[in-house]
Formats: structure tokens, sequence, C-alpha cells
């Protein structure tokens, strides 16, 4: 299955009043995130993705030339992480998301 399928599914699931859906703030961001996910890695299909693809991706945000916050990326990596475990449970693919680390913030403090 494409990628941009699965992830047309995910924001169908999680749409609604149940437990563990997301807000229609979440759901707007994360479609936006995961639509740069699927066209970054070329709409591959969801089960030929790898560990070291979603990594690379990460990676890539990090560039300083990107100059991306810490928040930013912190917010790829939770649409990522919420949609991959929605996959794992529907579409049996590797739990990859599992070992995807979690952008460090750096906390900047003020000198007075």
């Amino acid at each position: 299955m494409k990628l941009l399928y699965a992830i047309e599914g995910f924001l169908i699931c999680k749409t609604g009043n149940r437990k563990g859906d997301l807000s229609p703030k979440t759901l707007y961001l994360y479609r936006h995130l995961l639509i740069k996910l699927c066209e970054s890695l070329e709409n591959p299909d969801i089960e030929i993705i790898t560990e070291i693809d979603l990594a690379r991706f990460m990676s890539d945000l990090a560039d300083p030339k990107r100059n991306l916050s810490t928040s930013a990326q912190d917010n790829y990596f939770k649409a990522i992480r919420s949609f991959w475990k929605w996959a794992v449970e529907n579409f049996k693919v590797d739990p990859i998301h599992l070992k995807l680390r979690q952008p460090a913030f750096i906390i900047t403090r003020s000198l007075r």
C-alpha cells in the first residue's frame, strides 16, 4: 500500500469523538507533516520503508541550513510516531518508529 493512501486512512480513522482521536488542529498539523514525509520519501509502499529512511528524514530536518526549530522537529517526530503506531496495528508493518530518536530540546537562558 502506498504511503499516501495509508496516511489518508490514518487521518480518517483519527477523526471523530472516540478515545484516541485527534483534535481538528492536530489532524491539520499531522496531515501537513506526514505529507512532507511522503513527498520526501517519494510515496513508497509503506511496507518497504525502513528505520533508516525515517532516521534520515529526521536528520535532514535537523540540518541547520533548514533553520527548523527543535519544537517543529518534535512535531514531525510525534506525527510520525502516532502514524506508525497506527500503521503497525492496521497493516502489520514493522514497528520501526520505536527506534526513532526524539529531537533534543536545547534550552537557552537569557542572561540578565
